[in-house]
């Protein structure tokens, strides 16, 4: 997922405060100032944005070194990345 993703899904928590055009018949209107720094932190602490294996910065820090020092580099085929799956796991077990 991109940023620009992600930002636009946090977004859509606050659609209904900042846009006026969205209203639904016999809803009731709940809105309340936000202050825009309680914004941010929400961002900062729920939008996360996911590298690109998937994985955490220190599983994918581990992962990288064990393929470093087994002279690997990262799977190009369905093949490779079945045989590179089998010496990570045996790697960190």
């Amino acid at each position: 997922m991109s940023e620009e993703n992600c930002r636009l899904q946090c977004s859509i928590l606050f659609m209904n405060y900042f846009e006026e055009w969205i209203k639904f018949p016999g809803a009731t209107d709940y809105k309340y100032p936000v202050v825009a720094a309680d914004v941010e932190t929400l961002y900062r602490d729920y939008c996360r944005i996911p590298t690109l294996t998937g994985c955490s910065g220190d599983v994918e820090h581990t992962l990288r070194a064990v393929l470093h020092e087994y002279g690997r580099r990262e799977a190009e085929t369905i093949d490779e990345a079945l045989d590179l799956y089998a010496l990570l796991l045996a790697a960190v077990q």
